[in-house]
């Protein structure tokens, strides 16, 4: 299922970026074989390394954990939307360029609504408590996402993070009944960033 898929994006180009070439045919085994689940063996080098940029290919494993991303997008929009990126590759500028035929992909399948940033900022909060929803397939079996710190209330100054594209980081905030925490994202002009509050009950 894994290498017929390659055969099929090549269909489309053989030219586009490395880590949707592996994430889809690793996200297509599932969807043959969904018995199978050859990918969660894999799942423990996304949840170490969310500082890794998800477009980053090489010499990686995360490129093959990234189905996952595929699985939230497939069960948020039917699974033609990953097609639908394959078929947008060669229509984007620059041409294969993997983020922007998932935008194009998911605008279309959201009537406009949405886009890759939207998505992707999603996608990361929905890795926050990955185990206690329906999106992803095997969920159950996921290992926790690795957090990388914790947000205090009784922190009195600013915490700064800086993220590279495509990447996320999860903190913890532990509750402290009547305290406020203050969260604010900046990020340059023109550029697309999220922040999300997941509550755990």
């Amino acid at each position: 299922a894994h290498e017929y898929n390659h055969v099929v994006q090549f269909g489309y180009t053989a030219l586009q970026d490395q880590w949707m070439d592996e994430s889809t045919a690793t996200w297509m085994e599932e969807m043959v074989y969904p018995e199978v689940n050859d990918y969660l063996g894999y799942l423990s080098d996304f949840t170490r390394r969310v500082a890794l940029p998800l477009t980053k290919g090489g010499e990686n494993l995360k490129i093959y954990a990234s189905a996952v991303w595929n699985h939230f997008l497939s069960q948020r929009f039917g699974p033609a939307v990953i097609r639908n990126a394959w078929a947008a590759s060669l229509k984007t500028r620059p041409q294969e360029f993997a983020a922007a035929a998932y935008d194009r992909a998911i605008r279309a399948a959201s009537r406009r609504r949405s886009n890759f940033v939207e998505e992707f900022a999603r996608f990361a909060a929905a890795t926050a408590e990955w185990r206690s929803t329906n999106v992803f397939p095997d969920s159950t079996r996921y290992p926790n996402v690795r957090r990388s710190g914790t947000i205090r209330t009784r922190d009195r100054f600013f915490t700064r993070r800086v993220l590279d594209h495509t990447t996320f980081r999860l903190l913890n905030v532990p509750e402290r009944t009547g305290r406020a925490v203050k969260l604010q994202v900046t990020a340059p002009r023109r550029l697309g960033a999220g922040l999300a509050l997941v509550g755990r009950i």
